[in-house]
């Protein structure tokens, strides 16, 4: 996945992590998080922002995250 993260986005997937797994990213810098998520985003081979979303509740990726 190539495509860059908006900050809308950024929040959204800091929100729903949060919503998850109970971990709060709120205090980390968005510039860092992004590029955190598009790391895990590519190892993951995800083709797209939406899919990566809709699979955040998944505990691998959580996983994959915070590491």
């Amino acid at each position: 996945m190539t495509q860059e993260i908006g900050i809308i986005d950024t929040k959204k997937i800091i929100s729903l992590i949060n919503e998850y797994h109970d971990y709060d990213f709120s205090n980390y810098s968005l510039t860092t998080f992004k590029r955190r998520i598009l790391k895990v985003a590519n190892q993951l081979n995800y083709a797209s922002l939406s899919d990566f979303i809709s699979k955040l509740d998944n505990k691998v990726i959580f996983t994959k995250i915070i590491d």
